[in-house]
């Protein structure tokens, strides 16, 4: 029998009671799915063209009359307090609505 056997049951033991225990406070909880709907950011917004991420990990772009054109469709939860999923959804969509910079064509 290996002497690092009995570590490892009780390492993965308190790993195990750790994850039924607390799986909302110590490791965060598992948020899936996008802070806010990408069609109706479209629609609402009117920011044709836009770039945004509705979850901080994939994209979408609106189409230049305000639908959704196209996202991303990457799994990328974020592991996370629901107060701090909530202030994470709340910069984004700040963030998404922040006014879009004019760039000006540079001379050649």
């Amino acid at each position: 029998m290996s002497k690092f056997r009995p570590i490892v049951a009780v390492a993965s033991l308190l790993l195990l009671l750790l994850l039924v225990v607390a799986p909302d406070t110590a490791l965060g909880k598992m948020h899936p799915e996008p802070c806010f709907e990408p069609a109706d950011f479209c629609r609402e917004t009117g920011h044709g063209g836009f770039t945004f991420s509705p979850d901080g990990c994939n994209t979408c772009r609106c189409t230049q009359d305000g639908q959704l054109e196209s996202c991303t469709m990457v799994m990328c939860p974020q592991d996370m307090s629901d107060k701090a999923w909530t202030d994470h959804c709340a910069e984004l969509r700040r963030k998404a609505e922040a006014p879009i910079p004019v760039q000006e064509d540079e001379a050649l």
